[in-house]
C-alpha cells in the first residue's frame, strides 16, 4: 500500500474535468404585431350551418349515415309532366265546355237530318276523348319517367283543346272533304303545344298516343255496327 506521506505522490499532477458549455439562451419572443382595422374577424370565413352536435366518425362507427345525421338536403323534386300555370283548371273547364257547347250547336246546325243526334254525338266525343286525353298524358308521363302532376289540369286542357277540334271539324269549309280534319288537327295541335308547353318529343308521344287511343275506339266502333247484323241474321237469334 502506497505511504500517502511520500512525496512522489504529492507531487504528481492532478486530472482536470472540463465542465458542458452551456447552451445558448433562447432569442427574445417576436413583439406582438399591432392591430389594424383591416385584419379579418374571428368569424370571417365561418361556416354559419356547420353542425356541432354530431361527429361523423362516430355517426359513421354506428352505422348511420354522415350526411343524413348533418340533416342533407334532399334531392330537387323532379318537374311534373303538367306543369302549373295558364289559369286555374275550373277557369280552362268552364272555357272548354262554352267551346264544346258551341261545336254541338255547329254539330246541330250543319246535320243533314236528325240534328239532335248529331248534337248529342259532338258532345259525346268532347267528353270521351277528353278523359282519353288524360290517358295519352299518363302515357308521355311513363315514358319521359316523370310523375304526372295536377290530373285535373291536364283534363281542363284537353277538354278545351278537343273542343277546338270539335267545333272546327263541325265548320263547314268550302274545300275539299278532307281540309276540315286537317284543319281541326292543326287547331288541336297548336291548343295542346300551347297549353301544356312540351318539348316536340313529349309532345308527339302524347298526341300519338290519343290518336291511337281515339283509333282503337273507333275502330270497335265500326266492328260493332259490322257484327250486330251478322249477328243479327244468325239463324237462333231473335232478330229486332
Amino acid at each position: 500500500m502506497p505511504d500517502p506521506q511520500d512525496p512522489n505522490l504529492t507531487n504528481q499532477p492532478k486530472p482536470t474535468f472540463e465542465l458542458a458549455p452551456e447552451p445558448p439562451a433562447p432569442p427574445p419572443p417576436p413583439p406582438a404585431p399591432k392591430p389594424t382595422i383591416s385584419a379579418p374577424g374571428l368569424t370571417e370565413g365561418f361556416d354559419e350551418d356547420a353542425d356541432f352536435e354530431t361527429d361523423p366518425e362516430v355517426e359513421r362507427a354506428l352505422g348511420k349515415r354522415p350526411d343524413a345525421a348533418r340533416g342533407a338536403e334532399a334531392p330537387p323534386a323532379v318537374e311534373p309532366f303538367i306543369r302549373v300555370g295558364l289559369g286555374d283548371p275550373q277557369v280552362i273547364a268552364l272555357i272548354g265546355a262554352g267551346v264544346l257547347l258551341s261545336a254541338v250547336i255547329a254539330a246541330a246546325i250543319t246535320a243533314p237530318s236528325l240534328w239532335w243526334v248529331h248534337g248529342m254525338l259532338a258532345a259525346y266525343a268532347g267528353l270521351l276523348h277528353a278523359g282519353t286525353g288524360v290517358g295519352a298524358l299518363a302515357i308521355g308521363a311513363r315514358l319521359a319517367e316523370k310523375p304526372l302532376g295536377p290530373w285535373e289540369l291536364g283534363a281542363a286542357r284537353m277538354l278545351l283543346a278537343v273542343a277546338l277540334f270539335q267545333l272546327v271539324f263541325h265548320i263547314p269549309l268550302p274545300a275539299q272533304i278532307w281540309l276540315g280534319p286537317v284543319v281541326a288537327a292543326a287547331v288541336y295541335a297548336g291548343a295542346t303545344m300551347t297549353l301544356f308547353r312540351l318539348p316536340v318529343q313529349q309532345w308527339f308521344t302524347v298526341a300519338a298516343s290519343h290518336l291511337g287511343i281515339w283509333m282503337v275506339i273507333e275502330g270497335l266502333v265500326w266492328l260493332n255496327t259490322l257484327l250486330v247484323p251478322i249477328v243479327a241474321r244468325s239463324p237462333g237469334v231473335a232478330g229486332p
